[in-house]
């Protein structure tokens, strides 16, 4: 538990807040990258919308439930800590957990199966199973019957990997119950009747979440509302915009005058009256976006080439079954 607090906080301390790159919906992706490329002090919503999925004084309710839970557990008091897990649980479809809390909620799940029976008993584990990608279990708390019972339930579940409308053109990433998908790898999800919250984000279009099945998954088509309009001389972000500091990015010929800071508004020296003009010093060559422009552009080539020879020897399956 204090491992979980350290790590929960570690990460907030001395943080600054990085300037966020906010790409305008009918730029090119790859002078996008380009542009964040060749600048170190820019990030991207998705990347900066991923650090900050859930709110700080969500995990920390979380913890707080959790830890209520785990003390009426270990002193004995079997209803005071049903009613304290399940107060933990459902949390479960309130943030964009991550990945620690979702092992909180695996394994409140399986001490309120634990507590349960019949198809209490078996709910309990069902809901778990939602969690539980990528989730370490310690399983030295539970009892060997029930881990066996958690297995075998998980050995006989069928899998599927979701099909997303939109997943590498509109939206960057989406987040099922907290687990990344993008279109590089997408978690298999079990085929259960039960919710799961699931979250778009992209670099142009403001983040949507909702709460729905896996079954209307493939035809949910979330609404795109910009986080950037106007031009490049007036652009006009969007009104709930969670970026303090931001830039817009229309094109490469569009340059946009960074975010000040208190640094920025401290008096500089004068230059001394007469004195010899100080040159310009010119950007490394390797600082340029047209640089990484074009190498994207080679890149994106060579990887296209490659998927299409690719291709034509094999196809991956996107469906699993089994564990």
């Amino acid at each position: 538990m204090l491992i979980w607090v350290v790590l929960l906080f570690a990460g907030t301390v001395g943080a600054q807040s990085p300037e966020v790159l906010v790409k305008h919906p009918s730029s090119s992706e790859t002078d996008y990258r380009a542009y964040l490329m060749a600048d170190s002090g820019l990030i991207s919503p998705t990347r900066y919308l991923l650090r900050h999925r859930s709110k700080r004084e969500a995990r920390q309710k979380l913890m707080n439930a959790f830890a209520e839970a785990q003390k009426a557990f270990l002193g004995d008091q079997t209803d005071s800590a049903k009613r304290q897990f399940s107060a933990v649980t459902e949390l479960a479809l309130s943030e964009d957990w991550e990945l620690l809390d979702r092992e909180i909620l695996l394994t409140s799940f399986l001490r309120l199966a634990q507590l349960s029976e019949g198809e209490a008993r078996r709910g309990y584990l069902v809901k778990s199973l939602a969690f539980a990608d990528g989730a370490k279990l310690d399983e030295s708390l539970f009892p060997p019957p029930l881990l066996e019972e958690w297995r075998e339930l998980k050995r006989k579940l069928t899998y599927q990997t979701p099909v997303i409308k939109g997943l590498g053109t509109d939206w960057s990433t989406v987040l099922i119950n907290g687990a990344v998908c993008d279109p590089h790898h997408c978690p298999a999800l079990p085929i259960i009747d039960e919710p799961i919250r699931i979250t778009w984000i992209s670099d142009s279009w403001q983040t949507q979440s909702t709460i729905l099945k896996l079954s209307e998954l493939e035809t949910y088509q979330p609404k795109l509302q910009p986080w950037l309009e106007g031009t490049c001389q007036n652009p006009q972000f969007a009104k709930n915009l969670p970026f303090a500091k931001r830039r817009a990015f229309f094109s490469l010929q569009c340059e946009q005058p960074k975010t000040l800071t208190l640094s920025d508004l401290k008096p500089k020296a004068s230059p001394k009256l007469f004195d010899e003009p100080i040159p310009e010093k010119k950007k490394p060559f390797y600082k340029s976006p047209w640089v990484w422009a074009g190498a994207a552009t080679i890149v994106a080539i060579l990887i296209a080439n490659q998927n299409k020879k690719n291709g034509s020897e094999r196809r991956e399956p996107t469906t699993t079954y089994g564990y």
